[in-house]
């Protein structure tokens, strides 16, 4: 969480309005991850939804073996489940996008702000719905530090994944991510345990604010801003993950 809001417009990068990047700032908190959000029909009834969706609202990247995209994620049917328990948790909010994702594939660090949008930018919603196998344990990293732009992954190493892979920007100086480092190394541990799937360089000046269980029916939240990452759960013993995203805007 930001405590110090010194000089915040120096990362006010998109240069948005005044009144609405300081809204922003002030709507910022804790991470949150909430157990047994959804009952296991709940959690059915979701996978249920994603099944029955078009065709045309899936994106492969770049292929289905690796990672299967799905959006007009927000509709009547999942406003039905979800909107009264997260409204609880989190007050009125909107929703701008979001997806379900089936993934071979950890991800990167990176954020999920949108591009070009100029909204007070809230939380981000991650529903863990599937593991394969469904015996194991993983988890989602989330770091200290913020960025206040646009969609993007960071590439300190000036190496990124294939836009097929994310269709993100790429950030190689992070000369404007609030709350550097520089100095800072991520314990080999945590490495080894969790981030073996990054490039160490691209940690440079991260650093780990907590490690949430993502758990099947439980609820993750967090700033939109913060950067984050997928536990390696390749090395966890798992070969493919599910899971249902929101981002919102106040």
């Amino acid at each position: 969480m930001i405590r110090d809001n010194s000089n915040l417009d120096y990362y006010n990068v998109l240069k948005k309005e005044k009144k609405i990047f300081e809204k922003q700032i002030g709507l910022m908190s804790d991470p949150q991850a909430i157990e047994n959000f959804l009952t296991p029909d709940e959690v059915q009834e979701l996978i249920s939804i994603e099944a029955s969706k078009p065709q045309s609202y899936r994106e492969e990247r770049p292929t289905k073996d690796e990672t299967v995209v799905t959006f007009n994620n927000w509709e009547s049917a999942e406003c039905n489940i979800l909107a009264s328990k997260l409204e609880s948790r989190l007050g009125p909010f909107e929703v701008w996008g979001g997806n379900y994702f089936d993934t071979a594939i950890p991800y990167f660090p990176h954020i999920d702000t949108g591009v070009g949008l100029n909204i007070v930018n809230y939380k981000n919603i991650i529903i863990p719905l599937q593991m394969a196998p469904d015996n194991k344990e993983t988890f989602l990293v989330l770091f200290k530090q913020r960025y206040f732009g646009d969609n993007t992954g960071f590439y300190a190493s000036g190496e990124s994944y294939p836009e097929s892979y994310t269709k993100n920007g790429e950030l190689y100086d992070y000369s404007h991510v609030f709350g550097l480092e520089p100095s800072h190394e991520i314990d080999q541990e945590i490495f080894k345990n969790h981030l073996s799937h990054l490039n160490p360089l691209n940690l440079r000046g991260l650093s780990i604010d907590c490690i949430l269980p993502w758990k099947i029916g439980s609820c993750l939240i967090f700033d939109s801003t913060q950067i984050h990452c997928s536990s390696d759960f390749r090395n966890q013993g798992i070969k493919r993950k599910m899971g249902y995203s929101l981002f919102t805007k106040k």
